[in-house]
């Protein structure tokens, strides 16, 4: 709801991200975190002097999971209120 306008460059199909609604922007971000942890599936961690281990990666997959999921979550909400 408060992004910043840096955000919009991301969307380019749809414009600018103060002319979406909620609905598309809660899905924008799920499908960006989708693109982020299919990335980090196939990525090959290379560890060089301690700056990225298994424990920083497995938090990074974690969280960005979490959010997905918190924000399918959120469309659950929108779904169930736009049916009362």
């Amino acid at each position: 709801d408060v992004a910043e306008p840096a955000l919009s460059m991301f969307l380019t199909d749809k414009g600018s991200w103060d002319k979406i609604n909620h609905i598309e922007k809660v899905d924008w971000l799920r499908t960006e975190i989708e693109k982020l942890l299919n990335t980090l599936k196939i990525t090959n961690w290379e560890v060089e002097n301690g700056t990225m281990n298994e424990l920083h990666f497995d938090l990074v997959y974690k969280y960005l999971s979490e959010a997905r999921f918190w924000l399918g979550f959120e469309l659950q909400r929108i779904r169930e209120e736009s049916n009362k």
